[in-house]
This record gives structure tokens, sequence and C-alpha cells, in this order.
């Protein structure tokens, strides 16, 4: 878990295309313990009490408008949250969040892409934040190998992650997600299933 609490998320993800600019909207579900501190029951020699676990669950919709061209693709949306909560200091349910994503470079060889809340799932197999360098295919446009740092909940330091999406056919694709910590107590790990209709 990126947050250092285990957790179980779902997400979907929908994309329309026109001539002029794609329309995305990304959601799920995290359900989580929330971590918390209890004063009011202390253990012997624990003059701070104990850490106390309860059910957390939020859901998050995150809808965006883009364009893409073959050397360079932009997106912007604003993701928010239907449950208040604070999972970390660096992901405060009660806000609001604008979230962005850039790619610099042939979308079919190397290219160079960044991203702020824009991953979907989320914590599982995304992050707050990514940077990193993607390899796409001229035989195969579909197919994609991203690595990179990324950045998520409860970190103050990037770690390595990694993105790939596989063809299996025209119009389906296995997408799979993994994040390491460096300490090798944090990951996160997320597979899905991607239809073009």
């Amino acid at each position: 878990s990126s947050t250092g609490i285990p957790f179980k998320e779902a997400a979907l993800a929908v994309e329309h295309r026109e001539e002029w600019g794609r329309f995305y909207f990304k959601g799920g579900l995290t359900a989580m313990n929330e971590k918390t501190r209890e004063l009011s029951v202390p253990k012997q020699n624990d003059t701070y009490g104990e850490w106390i676990y309860e059910r957390f669950t939020t859901v998050y919709l995150n809808p965006s408008i883009g364009a893409e061209w073959k050397y360079f693709g932009i997106e912007a949306g604003v993701l928010f949250f239907t449950n208040s909560g604070i999972v970390s200091s660096s992901l405060d349910l009660n806000q609001t969040y604008p979230t962005h994503k850039l790619r610099i470079g042939n979308n079919r060889r190397a290219h160079f892409s960044f991203s702020f809340f824009n991953n979907v799932p989320l914590l599982s197999g995304g992050n707050i934040f990514d940077i990193g360098i993607g390899f796409g295919s001229e035989e195969n446009r579909r197919l994609l190998l991203w690595l990179g740092l990324a950045l998520s909940t409860g970190d103050d330091h990037f770690f390595p992650s990694l993105k790939t999406s596989i063809p299996f056919s025209e119009k389906l694709l296995l997408d799979l997600r993994a994040n390491t910590g460096f300490n090798g107590k944090q990951f996160g790990l997320a597979a899905g299933v991607q239809m073009i209709i």
C-alpha cells in the first residue's frame, strides 16, 4: 500500500473521441482502514496511546477534456471525492484538485510525460504525481510501456513506477500498473481491461 495502510480499490474510465478533442470520465471506489491516534486508551509505557483503525470508504470522480496529436498531448480536469477525510498530508479528501497530463514526443516511439492526479486507479495503480518516459510501437499504436518516478500518498520521496498496455486485439487491451517504495513495505499493483467501443 502506498499509504502505509492496506486498502482495496476499483476504478473505471470512459473515453469519447471527437476530431477536435477527447472527453474523459474517470472514477473509482477506495476502501481502507483510516489510521487515527486514540489518546484515551494508553498502553503501558506509552503516554501517547495506540493507533486505531476505522473503516473508511470514498468514491472519487474525475471528468476531464484533452487533445491528442502525434507529437503532443494534453489533458485537464478536476478531481473530487464524495466522502470527506484525510488519507495523508498529501491527500485531503475535503479538497477538490485540478488534474492534468502532458505528453511531449512521438506517441508511437519514445516520449516524455508527466501527470498530476490523473491516474486510474488513483492509489493502487496510479499516483498523485508521476514523471517518466514512455515507449510506443509503430506496428501497434496501442502498445505502451512507461517507466518513471511517482509520488503517492504518505510519501515524501519519489519511487519507481511501471505502466504498460498490452493489446489482445484492436479493441481489447490489458492494462497493468505497479509501484514500489524504497523501503519495501509500500507497494501497489493494479490490472484492468480496456475496451474500445
